[in-house]
């Protein structure tokens, strides 16, 4: 066996004791509960249920902390929805400032949605009012 096989090994047998510590519970209060004369508290069962599904949590961390790779790639998954949330909430923050100086109103034209401004208002538009209009599809 390669030393890459008996890490493979290790981890499967990390996730496979994982679910066992934390369904194993969940398993006996069911069983207490559906064959003993007395019922366990409620808060009991919820706790335990709680843990069972505490196992999908532990299964990416005991990925991401055995194999570079998975742990890389987690890294630029959750990197880049953290970027795209934080442009979105500046370009919103923009557009809510802008809001009071440059009133504008959306309306429909042969199917397409276009912004326009009333009389007399500030139609120059900035770089983030470009951006966002790519963004939602408004013109």
């Amino acid at each position: 066996m390669t030393q890459e096989e008996a890490k493979i090994t290790n981890t499967l047998l990390i996730v496979v004791a994982g679910f066992l510590l934390c369904w194993t519970p969940f398993a006996i209060t069911m069983f207490i509960d559906v064959y003993s004369p007395f019922s366990l508290p409620r808060s009991i069962n919820i706790g335990t249920l709680l843990l069972g599904y505490a196992n999908s949590m532990c299964n990416p961390l005991v990925y991401g902390i055995r194999n570079q790779a998975f742990r890389r790639e987690m890294f630029r998954l959750y990197a880049g929805c953290g970027s795209k949330w934080l442009r979105s909430r500046r370009v919103s923050a923009e557009n809510r400032s802008s809001v009071d100086r440059n009133p504008t109103q959306v309306v429909e034209v042969s199917g397409v949605l276009v912004k326009t401004s009333p009389k007399g208002a500030n139609t120059s538009k900035s770089k983030l009012d470009f951006q966002d209009t790519a963004s939602t599809g408004i013109a």
